[in-house]
């Protein structure tokens, strides 16, 4: 795989429609705004039964998961009731079997190798940290992240790591396949903001 550096991921808005395009590797269906999720919903074209509500604000308290579709539009009432903008909201399909995670982590390169901020805890990654947060530099990130990805899965971080210099690589690893290309990581976000 040829790697050439690639232009910054400076907003998280850029980083949704890079990542739905599929420029990051495995992921889960993503629809960039609310308009566009509850028009696949009214197509009968939803390949999940539950999803996460996000906000392109980072940080943002806007954010819901495993919410079902019956329930969608009520979330997104509260939401728009307690600031949110509707038109600064999108959705992603849930991830699924927490049972079967064994890594929620954001890695860059530092000095001295990888830098690795993680959880072995078996919940949605804020969670997770929150419980449990970890850190390990150098070789033990490194192993760690080698121990637990698939082969393709280590390959592709390697090359988001070359091609966005920099960048913190979010991600969930689990010991089963998910996400369209069936890796056993899913990288949620590639960002330098």
């Amino acid at each position: 795989m040829e790697t050439h550096t690639r232009r910054p991921v400076l907003d998280k808005r850029d980083m949704t429609r890079r990542w739905n395009a599929g420029e990051f590797g495995n992921k889960i269906a993503v629809w960039q705004s609310l308009d566009e999720f509850f028009a696949a919903a009214d197509a009968g074209e939803l390949p999940a039964d539950t999803f996460t509500i996000r906000n392109y604000k980072p940080s943002s308290p806007f954010c819901c998961f495993d919410v079902s579709l019956e329930k969608m539009s009520g979330v997104v009432d509260e939401f728009v009731s307690r600031g949110a903008l509707f038109d600064d909201m999108y959705v992603n399909a849930s991830a699924t079997d927490n049972d079967k995670l064994t890594l929620q982590a954001e890695v860059q390169r530092g000095i001295g190798g990888l830098d690795l901020r993680y959880s072995h805890v078996k919940k949605k990654m804020r969670d997770a940290l929150a419980e449990d947060e970890r850190n390990a530099h150098g070789l033990k990130a490194t192993m760690i992240v080698r121990t637990l990805l698939d082969p393709t899965s280590q390959d592709w971080l390697d090359h988001l790591l070359d091609s966005y210099p920099n960048h913190v690589v979010e991600m969930s690893v689990w010991s089963i396949g998910m996400g369209e290309l069936g890796w056993n990581t899913i990288f949620w976000e590639v960002r330098h903001y």
